[in-house]
């Protein structure tokens, strides 16, 4: 999952559908998630210099 877990579907709609009182929790979980893939990526980019 990265920063956008499903494209056009409300983060409310996710929120609910994952049985989160309110969308906070589901930001928190996707924000994680989205530095996580952010540290992968960067891990594969060669070295410059």
């Amino acid at each position: 999952m990265g920063a956008c877990p499903a494209p056009g579907v409300p983060l409310r709609q996710i929120a609910r559908l994952m049985g989160h009182a309110d969308t906070r929790v589901t930001e928190q979980n996707n924000v994680r998630l989205a530095k996580d893939e952010a540290a992968d990526a960067v891990e594969k980019l060669p070295v410059v210099g």
